[in-house]
């Protein structure tokens, strides 16, 4: 807290402060960091003995804006009070200079001052006070402000520390979370097994995401590729990606049809989802001795799918699982020889900035796919992110996901 007192005639300071009740210095306060800047002995004492008097018994003070500074910086000061016509360095650029030190921005300002004109009380405001109060002061007012400035910044300060507590143990279950899904190795090993090219990324639109994708081994020839994402963002939709993978990894849902898979998963989500939250999700199976993808959907964004030049969308519909138990999903089949892409997204790809206005449409995502077959699909990745974030500057509102899989030629 800054305040800046304007008031260096001996006379005025003679005036009756009022001492406070010390019962105005309230409870774990009285040992708040108080600094006293004034070049004026007497202004000095007058504002020390309100402060000592009231139970305050952490002072000290500074005779020069200066003096005061280098205080400020060894000490860290939870509160200032200020004279503004100082030698040296006065209170307008003692709070400028406060200001402009990012470990100091969260002081609070009060200013006193002797004069009221309209004109002065902007340009103290401005120059970085949070407070003001005119001479000749009451001991009662002066305390008065100086606790709820105090309590304001004890309260800034347990907020804080307790929004770094909440960021270092969401950071840990975003750190958790991306274990749950394909590690970098783990997709470079299965390219080294199946006929492969894999491109892919989960991005929270928070600390913690919605989204969760996965790539399960069905055979020497088959992989199963699944993403899913459940509504909203943050914990909530964070913890029940958690549920899913605990439910999956301990192998519950077994069916090799996706459509059969999806009404497995659905069973399981309609018993363990709260009322009015529920899960998209888009499963796939490549067959590449086959030659062929098998798709189901439940109210997943339409997956884009190439065979030779052409991409083309898959318009794939099914209810949203964790809604309705009896729900059943179909299985569509498709051809997916060498050279076949298959993209699964999630809708932040399609709906940013707005679902109503988005910069990448479905349709002009497939027409990037096949202007740019030939390209990696790492680097095709890259460059829908950078639309992306060309489109929204201030960042994502919703998770992303996206999953590129290219066939390159027969089974080895």
């Amino acid at each position: 807290m800054l305040i800046v007192s304007e008031f260096d005639d001996d006379d005025r300071l003679a005036t009756p402060l009022g001492i406070a009740d010390p019962e105005q210095a309230l409870d774990g306060l009285v040992d708040a960091r108080i600094l006293i800047v004034d070049d004026n002995r007497v202004s000095r004492s007058v504002v020390e003995i309100n402060l000592v008097r009231a139970g305050y018994t952490n002072i000290r003070t500074a005779d020069d804006g200066e003096q005061g500074l280098k205080t400020v910086f060894d000490w860290h000061p939870h509160l200032i009070i200020t004279d503004m016509l100082m030698p040296k360095l006065d209170g307008f650029d003692f709070c400028r200079w406060l200001r402009a030190e990012p470990r100091f921005k969260a002081i609070p300002v009060i200013v006193q001052t002797v004069l009221d004109a309209p004109e002065l009380r902007g340009d103290i405001f401005d120059a970085g006070a949070t407070d003001l109060i005119v001479k000749p002061i009451n001991g009662r007012e002066l305390l008065s402000r100086v606790r709820v400035h105090l309590e304001r910044r004890r309260l800034i300060d347990h907020l804080s520390d307790y929004q770094n507590r909440l960021n270092e143990e969401l950071r840990a279950a975003r750190d958790m979370q991306c274990q749950l899904m394909p590690a970098a190795e783990d997709i470079a090993e299965l390219c080294r097994k199946y006929p492969i090219e894999v491109a892919s990324m989960c991005e929270p639109s928070s600390l913690v995401s919605g989204d969760l994708w996965g790539i399960d081994q069905l055979s020497p020839t088959a992989l199963r590729i699944w993403t899913a994402d459940f509504t909203g963002h943050g914990i909530y939709s964070a913890l029940n990606t958690f549920r899913l993978h605990t439910y999956l990894k301990a192998g519950n849902a077994s069916a090799y049809d996706p459509g059969e898979w999806l009404g497995e998963v659905n069973a399981f989500l309609c018993k363990v989802l709260p009322v009015g939250q529920f899960a998209t999700m888009l499963c796939t199976v490549i067959d590449f001795s086959a030659g062929s993808l098998a798709v189901a959907s439940a109210a997943a964004p339409y997956p884009i799918h190439s065979e030779g030049d052409d991409f083309r969308l898959l318009p794939l519909d099914g209810l949203p699982l964790g809604i309705l138990p009896s729900a059943s999903y179909e299985t569509s089949t498709f051809p997916f020889g060498s050279g076949a892409t298959l993209f699964a997204y999630s809708d932040a790809l399609i709906e940013t900035p707005e679902a109503d206005a988005p910069a990448l449409p479905p349709e002009k995502v497939a027409d990037f796919m096949a202007a740019n077959r030939s390209r990696p699909l790492e680097a095709i990745r890259s460059e829908l992110v950078e639309r992306l974030d060309a489109a929204a500057p201030a960042g994502l509102t919703d998770d992303l996901t996206m999953i590129l899989i290219r066939h390159l030629g027969a089974p080895q």
